[in-house]
């Protein structure tokens, strides 16, 4: 019995677990992918130690009714999501691998409701970073001959941590010289976001690269209103700079017009539109949906059946019908009202965070990746380090009975 017990002790000390956690990702940044074509021993390895990280504790915590106030929407999704998305997919008659994947996905995105009270946000920005670095460059080495191709299409430079790795090590530069503590690590971190800007250029990520530069002026805007006199210097300099680089600017502006010219928006319209068509006829399919395991024929891909859609939203209305899709509204708005209180404590946390997590519910397809719930996880856990009521909130009762 006192075997048992410290077995169960094992698992439900935080330390253990965020040991777990930090294992899981930084195997996923240097071995796996957002999107595996066929998932192998990395994605059973990263599985594993993930379900290790939330253990009892992790799950009990979930269906805590003292959780956080934004929890019971995730709550609700979970509930739905598993009862009613695993009960039209067996009806269905989908595959049990269809259904195992598209569930999978599913879970990376209720990440935030397992671990929010075990991650704290540094070691959230330290994962995120990390991995977006090792993405970048795993995606630069084929191109520059360094590494051969992989056989498959690993989206590396689509995942929404590229990006936030990008945001983040480009606005703490600029945090560095508003605060006016400019440094060697200021450079170093510099010359690092030259990694996921550089994959996301070479790719030519429009709608990243264009938040990049949108994030950029916002910050440098609200640093200039703030304190004038101090970024009038720094100012001239960086304007002396993106003169200099004004041909780079030329080429990428060349580039994103060239390829908006060739697809345009990659369809977006008539794939919402194809989602509608697949989810009408009935009033069982319109409110629950086509179930987990569900493929429809997407315009985005030249009508292919497949199993996922470039939004979230879209994505939620095909599997779980219009209670999906509310219950996926519910969480973006949820998402973008603690992404606002983290901007307003810290407008260089809420900028870095602001886009990777638009982006996926409204353009890409990577909401189906581990990477989306990390962001969530780190939106979630940056308002309970700088809001004061999310702060009350992360500190639970019940963790103390695990120890």
């Amino acid at each position: 019995m006192r075997n048992l017990r410290d077995g169960l002790y094992f698992f439900h000390n935080a330390p253990y677990r965020l040991i777990f956690f930090v294992s899981a990702l930084v195997l996923y940044g240097v071995f796996g992918s957002p999107t595996p074509d066929d998932p192998g021993v990395a994605e059973a390895a990263i599985g594993g130690l993930l379900v290790l990280a939330a253990g009892p504790a992790g799950i009990w915590g979930a269906f805590e009714r003292r959780q956080a106030g934004w929890a019971a929407a995730y709550q609700m999704l979970l509930f739905y999501g598993v009862v009613a998305g695993v009960s039209v997919g067996l009806v269905s008659g989908y595959s049990a691998g269809a259904i195992a994947r598209d569930l999978a996905a599913f879970f990376f995105v209720l990440l935030p409701l397992f671990f929010v009270r075990l991650v704290p946000a540094q070691v959230c920005v330290f994962l995120i970073v990390f991995i977006g670095l090792c993405f970048a460059v795993r995606a630069l080495l084929p191109v520059y001959g360094f590494y051969p191709a992989p056989d498959e299409l690993l989206y590396l430079a689509n995942s929404p941590l590229v990006l936030c790795a990008a945001l983040i090590l480009v606005l703490s530069v600029g945090a560095d010289f508003y605060a006016g503590r400019v440094s060697g690590m200021t450079l170093v971190r510099g010359c690092l976001a030259l990694l996921p800007l550089g994959a996301m250029l070479i790719d030519v990520q429009r709608a990243p690269v264009v938040s990049v530069l949108v994030s950029v002026g916002v910050l440098g805007a609200l640093y200039v209103y703030n304190r004038p006199g101090r970024m009038a210097v720094t100012g001239f300099v960086l304007l002396m700079i993106a003169v200099a680089a004004f041909p780079l600017f030329e080429s990428i502006g060349h580039e994103i017009l060239v390829k908006t010219g060739k697809v345009g928006l990659n369809m977006r319209s008539e794939e919402l539109a194809a989602v509608f068509s697949a989810v009408d006829g009935s009033w069982m399919r319109a409110l629950f949906g086509l179930g987990w395991g569900a493929t429809f024929e997407a315009p985005s891909v030249g009508g292919l059946p497949v199993a996922y859609t470039h939004s979230f939203l879209s994505y939620m209305m095909l599997k779980g019908g219009l209670i999906g899709l509310a219950l996926a509204g519910l969480l973006f708005v949820q998402g973008l009202v603690h992404i606002v209180r983290v901007m307003q404590a810290q407008p260089m946390w809420g900028l870095s965070v602001l886009w990777p997590f638009v982006i996926p519910v409204v353009l890409y397809a990577s909401h189906k990746s581990l990477d989306f719930g990390l962001i969530g996880l780190c939106v979630y856990a940056l308002a309970a380090l700088y809001g004061q009521q999310a702060q009350d909130d992360a500190e639970p009762e019940w963790e103390d009975s695990w120890a």
